[in-house]
């Protein structure tokens, strides 16, 4: 029975964990990178 209860505590513990983790907002703004093209490669 002892047993049991210690893999749902740990079952649980790795739930509210991963729960956690998923709450976090961590999301950053893309950046835009434009590059400058000379105008004669579009030329050719």
């Amino acid at each position: 029975m002892r047993p049991l209860i210690i893999l749902i505590v740990i079952v649980a513990l790795l739930a509210a964990g991963l729960y956690a983790l998923a709450g976090i907002d961590t999301e950053v703004p893309q950046t835009r990178v434009e590059k400058a093209v000379p105008n004669d490669r579009l030329a050719r």
